[in-house]
């Protein structure tokens, strides 16, 4: 490789909303140069303008060369950006070895993101240090690989941004879903005023144990794959508090106990807007834009709660009944997240493994929903017997449980079986 300089345009920008200076990088301040007998790319460029998320394509030929191909990205980019005089490092010669940077066809186009409108994938670390950082695509994630890298299941924990702003859809079940039950999915038209990013997997144990520090006893804790599944034995009042704590969503929006698992999430990914979804908004994640009872496009075939045969879910749910798939050394258990098929938004395991925990107490008939068009909706202002809303169904419970409107409830202080888990939530913006 020689000496190579080259002066590109920038192909996209990304505007800010209203009220908001939007980034832009100066069209004629992107550069691409290599100097003689080094590895590296230096891509420098002049962001005007508002802090923006930074991200960067490399093409030859008008073509970009795949986000796999210059994953070795460092400095300026992934990252929320201050306006000036930037730099972004390609290790070239690591992504992309034996090719030819000096022939004016490669360009680098550098797109300004602007924080209320961040890019679909965020990655958070867990160790207290790494901020977040912000990707296109899982395939410009380093390392990415569902099966053969467990990295994004222990250490790291990866946020898909979830499409919502003012998009007006169906909650709950239409009349004719087989299995519903009807005061618990009476069909509502919602609104969700702004996107916001949702893990593609529950928490896993690992993670969990990085966030809390808690190890401590807990089922199949002698399979090989125990890291990798869903954390259970997590009631709501570990994960956010209660109201011994004084923590009584909606009342107290946000606020947590001290020693949660969301306050030690936000200290540990230096990110201090996470939380469990809405009730709604596990929904609309859920269902990804389907309105059949299942998010593959497919309906329960039985219509009775106990007689568990639901092969239209085999393939994206680990279920109970008396046909259980989750069935391994001869009892049903959890299973390493992410082996199933994901929803259209690529979350995994939104139904069946574990029941995940939504900030919403729990309701139903009319305190539910009078079949009124409602706008965010944080669930009712109390219960009487102190119970949350779980959604998802479970690897122990009946197949009927694993519906995108199944709604269903536990104690808040007392539900320590192992089929409770949860799943983070925050808004799409980038701090």
């Amino acid at each position: 490789m020689t000496n190579a300089k080259l002066t590109v345009a920038v192909f996209h920008v990304i505007c800010a909303l209203a009220l908001v200076a939007a980034p832009i990088v100066r069209e004629s301040s992107v550069t691409f140069t290599q100097r003689k007998y080094s590895s590296y790319v230096m891509i420098d460029y002049v962001l005007d303008g508002d802090p923006a998320v930074i991200t960067v394509d490399i093409q030859t030929n008008g073509v970009s060369i795949g986000t796999e191909n210059f994953r070795s990205l460092s400095g300026d980019v992934g990252c929320v950006v201050k306006p000036g005089v930037r730099t972004i490092k390609w290790a070239a010669r690591n992504d992309w070895p034996d090719r030819r940077l000096d022939d004016g066809s490669i360009k680098a186009v550098v797109t300004a993101w602007a924080t209320n409108n961040p890019p679909p994938y965020m990655v958070l670390s867990v160790d207290g240090v790494t901020p977040p950082v912000w990707y296109v695509s899982t395939n410009a994630i380093p390392g990415w690989g569902l099966n053969s890298n467990r990295l994004y299941k222990t250490d790291k924990i990866v946020m898909r941004k979830i499409p919502a702003a003012n998009v007006r859809w169906r909650m709950g079940s239409p009349y004719n879903e087989p299995s519903r039950i009807a005061e618990r999915e009476i069909p509502h038209w919602v609104t969700l005023t702004s996107d916001y990013y949702m893990g593609i997997y529950p928490c896993t144990r690992k993670q969990y144990e990085l966030i809390t520090g808690y190890t401590g006893t807990a089922t199949f804790k002698d399979y090989e794959d125990y890291d990798f599944r869903p954390v259970g034995k997590v009631p709501y009042s570990i994960v956010r508090g209660s109201r011994s704590n004084n923590i009584d969503w909606p009342t107290t929006g946000t606020n947590v106990a001290s020693g949660s698992t969301i306050y030690n999430i936000r200290r540990k990914a230096l990110l201090d807007t996470i939380d469990l979804p809405t009730d709604a908004q596990w929904e609309y994640a859920c269902r990804a834009g389907e309105g059949a009872g299942l998010y593959n496009g497919k309906e329960q075939l039985r219509t009775t709660i106990n007689d568990g045969i639901a092969p239209t879910l085999d393939d994206i749910a680990w279920y109970g009944g008396k046909v259980a798939n989750s069935v391994r050394d001869g009892q049903m258990q959890t299973f390493e997240v992410g082996l199933k098929q994901p929803n259209a938004y690529g979350l995994y395991d939104m139904l069946g493994n574990v029941y995940e925990w939504c900030l919403d107490w729990y309701s139903e008939g009319t305190e539910h929903s009078d079949g009124s068009s409602v706008t965010d909706p944080p669930g009712a202002s109390a219960n009487a017997l102190n119970r949350r809303v779980c959604r998802g169904g479970s690897y122990g419970t009946a197949p009927t449980e694993s519906r995108s409107a199944a709604r269903t409830q536990a104690s808040d202080e007392n539900a320590w079986d192992d089929v409770y888990g949860f799943r983070f939530c925050c808004p799409a913006i980038a701090k």
